[in-house]
Protein backbone atom coordinates (compact mmCIF):
# COMPACT_ATOMS: atom_id res chain seq x y z
CA UNK A 1 0.00 0.00 0.00
CA UNK A 2 1.24 3.40 -0.71
CA UNK A 3 -0.30 7.03 -0.56
CA UNK A 4 0.26 9.89 -2.73
CA UNK A 5 -0.24 13.12 -1.65
CA UNK A 6 -0.32 16.58 -4.01
CA UNK A 7 -1.42 19.59 -2.40
CA UNK A 8 -4.43 18.82 -0.42
CA UNK A 9 -5.17 15.48 -2.44
CA UNK A 10 -4.39 12.20 -1.22
CA UNK A 11 -4.58 8.81 -3.84
CA UNK A 12 -4.65 5.72 -2.06
CA UNK A 13 -3.16 2.91 -3.64
CA UNK A 14 -2.36 -1.34 -3.66
CA UNK A 15 0.37 -3.35 -5.40
CA UNK A 16 0.92 -7.05 -4.85
CA UNK A 17 4.35 -6.93 -6.37
CA UNK A 18 5.28 -3.41 -5.31
CA UNK A 19 5.46 -2.76 -9.06
CA UNK A 20 2.19 -2.25 -10.57
CA UNK A 21 0.34 0.27 -8.45
CA UNK A 22 -3.57 0.42 -8.99
CA UNK A 23 -5.32 3.26 -7.53
CA UNK A 24 -7.98 2.38 -4.57
CA UNK A 25 -9.72 5.90 -5.34
CA UNK A 26 -10.25 8.65 -6.57
CA UNK A 27 -8.68 12.03 -5.23
CA UNK A 28 -9.44 12.57 -1.20
CA UNK A 29 -9.25 16.02 0.73
CA UNK A 30 -5.94 15.18 2.92
CA UNK A 31 -6.81 18.33 5.15
CA UNK A 32 -10.16 16.17 6.95
CA UNK A 33 -7.19 13.98 7.95
CA UNK A 34 -5.99 16.46 10.60
CA UNK A 35 -6.29 15.52 14.44
CA UNK A 36 -8.82 18.51 15.05
CA UNK A 37 -10.44 18.31 11.58
CA UNK A 38 -14.17 20.66 11.98
CA UNK A 39 -12.90 22.81 14.90
CA UNK A 40 -12.42 26.61 14.09
CA UNK A 41 -9.00 26.98 13.07
CA UNK A 42 -7.95 24.52 15.09
CA UNK A 43 -6.22 22.34 12.09
CA UNK A 44 -2.50 21.07 13.51
CA UNK A 45 -1.51 19.08 10.63
CA UNK A 46 -1.80 15.45 9.43
CA UNK A 47 0.19 12.29 10.38
CA UNK A 48 1.27 9.40 8.42
CA UNK A 49 2.16 6.21 10.17
CA UNK A 50 0.76 2.66 10.14
CA UNK A 51 -1.28 1.00 12.84
CA UNK A 52 -3.77 -1.81 13.49
CA UNK A 53 -7.08 -2.11 15.63
CA UNK A 54 -8.29 -5.06 17.34
CA UNK A 55 -11.94 -4.78 16.79
CA UNK A 56 -12.82 -8.00 18.04
CA UNK A 57 -10.41 -8.30 20.82
CA UNK A 58 -8.78 -11.34 19.63
CA UNK A 59 -5.69 -10.17 21.30
CA UNK A 60 -3.99 -10.91 18.24
CA UNK A 61 -0.85 -8.75 17.53
CA UNK A 62 0.53 -7.16 14.42
CA UNK A 63 3.45 -6.48 13.00
CA UNK A 64 5.21 -4.51 10.44
CA UNK A 65 8.60 -5.01 8.63
CA UNK A 66 8.46 -2.18 6.44
CA UNK A 67 7.64 1.78 6.87
CA UNK A 68 8.41 4.62 4.27
CA UNK A 69 8.00 8.26 4.32
CA UNK A 70 9.57 9.61 1.18
CA UNK A 71 8.37 13.66 0.50
CA UNK A 72 9.26 14.34 -3.28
Amino acid sequence: MKAAIKGRDIIFYASPDGEAWTAMCTPLDFGTLSDEYGGKLGFTGSYAGICAQDLDQQAIAAYFNYFEYRAD
